[in-house]
């Protein structure tokens, strides 16, 4: 984990929860390597979510089996986490899913390209949470300094991502 961009955030506040892992599964099942956020978007129903800025009230999923789907808990952790996981594939244009978790079954690495409009949903998802995270769910399973550290974080990842907005 030492070579990742995002190595100074990850594994703690992101990165570290089901939803983390869950997100790392739908990676690790795709069937291909190379995804567009937009596609990771409509794949997990995260398009509309953004769109809407409805964060508490929506389900997102994605159906790695037909028939199957695998939810995610908190819509927050996903924008949180998918924007650090976008950040890496920006800087270094691919991230291996055994450096994101070293505990995973998936030898794969992936890359993610973007759309600045895409950068922009996904940053703005982002955004509402750093400008009010006590308005999400996750504000109530943290404390006040790992809330204030997470949003902190936050607010780095979304500045980098908008250096690639131009």
């Amino acid at each position: 984990m030492k070579n990742l961009h995002i190595s100074k955030w990850w594994g703690n506040y992101i990165g570290g929860c089901d939803d983390s892992l869950l997100l790392l599964d739908y990676f690790g099942t795709s069937s291909s390597n190379t995804l567009t956020l937009r596609q990771i978007f409509e794949d997990i129903h995260l398009d509309s979510v953004l769109e809407s800025k409805e964060f508490e009230s929506s389900s997102l999923y994605f159906e790695p089996i037909s028939g199957y789907a695998s939810h995610f808990d908190m819509t927050i952790d996903v924008v949180i986490d998918l924007s650090a996981i976008l950040l890496e594939c920006l800087h270094n244009k691919q991230v291996a899913i055994k450096e994101l978790d070293e505990s995973t079954k998936y030898q794969k690495d992936i890359t993610i390209s973007a759309s600045k409009q895409d950068i922009l949903l996904l940053k703005s998802g982002l955004d509402k949470f750093i400008s009010a995270p006590k308005l999400f769910d996750l504000a109530n399973l943290m404390d006040e300094n790992d809330l204030i550290e997470l949003v902190g974080d936050c607010k780095s990842i979304s500045d980098e991502l908008m250096t690639f907005i131009g």
